[in-house]
């Protein structure tokens, strides 16, 4: 990111918390972000490479719900080079992070192609009122020329921590963006890629 993009975002969080109003915004590489690995028979032996497309992973989104709170997001693609990149290589024997326009080396390998669609607030069910974070996204992973995905998730994840304190985003959403790891870990760990991939290479 641009020296600029950054201290305009450093700003944006340091005058943040002087708005005894807002809630506090969220810059996600100062959020740990784990999910608990599956266990898996084998490992991928195909190499990955995620696409970070700033046009499907944009770097700043405002959570919110209709008429409810709001929470500014910031440094979004963290998400993808940092914790989807370090999770994923519980599954796979390596995972990196490329820009669209990148040379993906020759030869037999994975592409994965990652949308982050919606970040969001609602009720932690329709007993509960209090918020949690949401956060729809995608990952479709394929080989490179196939017509076919390996492996694809679109859906919804919902965080467990629930937003009781304006100054506790930072729980709120670290808890989100680990639902969703944990919610593609487990699907790839289900769907067998590993033994379906065996053939190739």
């Amino acid at each position: 990111m641009a020296s600029s993009a950054r201290a305009a975002i450093a700003l944006a969080l340091a005058l943040a918390p002087a708005f005894a109003c807002g809630y506090r915004a969220v810059d996600l590489e100062e959020l740990a972000i784990t999910a608990t690995p599956p266990m898996v028979d084998q490992r991928i032996h195909l190499p990955l490479y995620l696409i970070r497309d700033s046009a499907r992973i944009p770097e700043h989104m405002r959570a919110s719900a209709p008429g409810g709170p709001s929470v500014d997001v910031y440094n979004v693609r963290t998400f993808v080079e940092r914790d989807l990149r370090v999770a994923l290589g519980s599954i796979f024997d390596s995972v990196t992070v490329v820009d669209p326009t990148a040379q993906v080396p020759a030869g037999e390998r994975l592409v994965g192609f990652v949308s982050i669609d919606e970040l969001g607030l609602a009720y932690a069910s329709a007993a509960n009122k209090s918020w949690v974070g949401t956060m729809r996204f995608s990952l479709e992973i394929r080989l490179p020329g196939a017509p076919t995905y390996v492996y694809r998730f679109a859906g919804t994840a919902n965080g467990a921590v629930t937003l009781t304190d304006k100054r506790r985003t930072d729980e709120v959403f670290a808890s989100t963006f680990a639902s969703a790891i944990q919610r593609v870990l487990d699907g790839l760990a289900r769907s067998g890629v590993a033994g379906r991939l065996q053939k190739v290479g």
